[in-house]
């Protein structure tokens, strides 16, 4: 359900004919959201997770790999477009497997993984440059 959509029925209808579905809504997006800063801490912490590979965060997948992917497909385009502007529940891209498979293959394409930021000696000096 769009946001523009679901606004309008908040100010033509009775909260009875919407509430049940926005709030199914905002749960699933809530999960979705806690999926991500869950992995993104366990990312953080040293965990090694590739994030290429859905198996090991489906939620980091999406970010950082299906997402940039997106710009050089048209189907995966309209699929994180849809998904980003609420059009689509946030678990859609995910149950179609073909999808997922082709968004990996794409990021897998793209070359090997950019540098997630500096190694914890560099960024201890860089703390430590920037005291002085």
């Amino acid at each position: 359900m769009s946001w523009v959509f679901a606004r309008n029925e908040v100010r033509t209808t009775e909260p009875a004919s919407w509430s049940m579905p926005l709030a199914a809504d905002a749960a699933a997006r809530f999960d979705a959201v806690s999926a991500e800063d869950r992995d993104r801490l366990r990312l953080w912490g040293g965990e090694p997770i590739d994030i290429r590979n859905p198996d090991d965060s489906m939620a980091l997948f999406l970010r950082m790999s299906a997402y940039p992917a997106a710009a050089k497909d048209p189907q995966l385009f309209r699929a994180v477009a849809r998904r980003v502007n609420l059009l689509d529940p946030p678990d859609a891209i995910q149950r179609e497997p073909e999808l997922v498979e082709h968004a990996r293959r794409i990021a897998v394409d793209a070359g090997p993984l950019p540098r997630m930021g500096p190694v914890r000696p560099e960024l201890l000096e860089a703390i430590s440059v920037a005291r002085s």
